[in-house]
């Protein structure tokens, strides 16, 4: 609630809370009343009671993070980008976007750092998601005309700017690789300011015509992903992720805890002998992280990016995601559908229908004792309350 008994939405909370992160020792100011000048403005749409995007004031450069917002998101997403970016091309939506954030006083900001270590002015836009415990600034970075020059994530508090450490991480590695069917984002520049975890990605091509997802093209490039360090193969009761996976769900308290180490012990009574190939995946490989272009794939987000897991785990990720965001698909009935959908999606990788169905149950497991860490219920993410989705599908299929 507000001064005025109203109730202020978690997205506004999140804008006032980076607010003061991005520009310490500054007033910084969310709806349409005006304090004096600021020293920075970004316009929030819709609106301020309910901000999505925080986008810069020049129009130009406005249109420009439209764009770069949404990519491969939904075709409803796509469309009222287009007419957004439009009416800021025009000057036609500017009188219509009339909440603003606005930044007061001396000092530097996010900007004045960012310019600097880049060597050049820049201008920011975000996206201003849901509540996620890691949920965290990603901003587009642009020129006062409109070029975007990078893209900067921001770590703010411990699961965060591990995040961002964990995805520079990632792409030295895979810059180390002689990867044939991707490409990943080049790092421009990682440091600290204020306490602050910074990463700045050089941008990928995203403006490139861009063609439909194949599925086998999708698999291949998956399948190159898993197979880029090596791919081992274990008795899964005594592979080094097996035991990794079970002292992290074993550090967790409560009952839907017991319900994934429950749904590990059956597991391990019926499939602790079974042969499993082992390698990396994305971590969370979905359409909003990639682009497909005729010659190439573009893929980002790596802050995920993990090696010695089963291969097969992006597939099943891309699938359950893709039903739930694309499909519109009920969770509970995605994540079943994705269980049942393994044998077919993971024959691509070399696996039999038996334990396709082994790793998407393990996925599940991954994906529940991830959210169990990262407080997702706590923090008000949508699917936090695994007992309503995840862990009934990983019970029934593992009794």
């Amino acid at each position: 609630m507000n001064d005025n008994g109203t109730r202020v939405s978690g997205r506004v909370r999140y804008l006032h809370q980076i607010g003061a992160l991005l520009w310490p020792g500054h007033q910084v100011t969310i709806g349409r009343e005006r304090s004096g000048r600021p020293v920075r403005e970004y316009l929030l749409v819709p609106h301020a009671r309910e901000p999505r995007l925080m986008l810069p004031a020049p129009r130009r450069a406005a249109a420009a993070a439209v764009m770069g917002f949404n990519k491969g998101r939904s075709r409803k997403a796509a469309t009222l980008s287009r007419a957004l970016w439009a009416g800021l091309r025009s000057g036609a939506a500017g009188p219509l976007l009339r909440d603003r954030l606005r930044v007061y006083g001396d000092g530097s900001g996010i900007e004045d750092h960012l310019g600097e270590v880049l060597g050049r002015d820049v201008l920011m836009g975000l996206h201003v998601g849901p509540d996620r415990a890691n949920r965290k600034p990603v901003a587009q970075l642009l020129t006062p005309r409109g070029v975007t020059v990078g893209y900067a994530k921001i770590g703010f508090n411990p699961l965060t700017r591990e995040l961002v450490r964990a995805e520079r991480t990632a792409l030295e590695i895979l810059a180390e690789r002689p990867l044939r069917t991707l490409r990943v984002p080049r790092v421009a520049y990682a440091g600290r300011w204020n306490d602050l975890e910074i990463l700045v990605l050089e941008p990928l091509p995203v403006w490139d015509r861009q063609v439909p997802a194949d599925p086998a093209r999708l698999h291949a490039v998956m399948r190159e992903v898993a197979e880029a360090g090596g791919v081992e193969r274990h008795r899964l009761a005594g592979s080094p992720y097996w035991k990794g996976l079970r002292e992290r769900a074993g550090g967790l308290d409560g009952p839907q805890a017991d319900g994934i180490r429950t749904a590990l012990d059956r597991l391990a009574a019926v499939h602790g002998d079974r042969e499993v190939p082992f390698g990396a995946w994305h971590g969370d490989w979905t359409a909003w992280n990639m682009a497909v272009l005729p010659d190439t794939m573009l893929v980002w987000d790596w802050e995920r990016f993990t090696q010695g897991v089963p291969v097969g785990y992006d597939a099943v990720h891309f699938h359950m995601w893709d039903a739930l965001t694309e499909g519109g698909v009920e969770p509970r009935k995605a994540a079943a559908d994705a269980v049942a959908a393994a044998p077919r999606l993971l024959a691509p990788f070399g696996l039999d229908a038996e334990t396709g169905t082994v790793v998407a149950l393990l996925y599940l497991a991954e994906l529940g004792t991830r959210y169990l860490i990262d407080r997702q219920d706590e923090a008000g993410a949508a699917l936090g309350r695994l007992d309503t989705w995840l862990l009934p599908v990983l019970t029934e299929r593992t009794a």
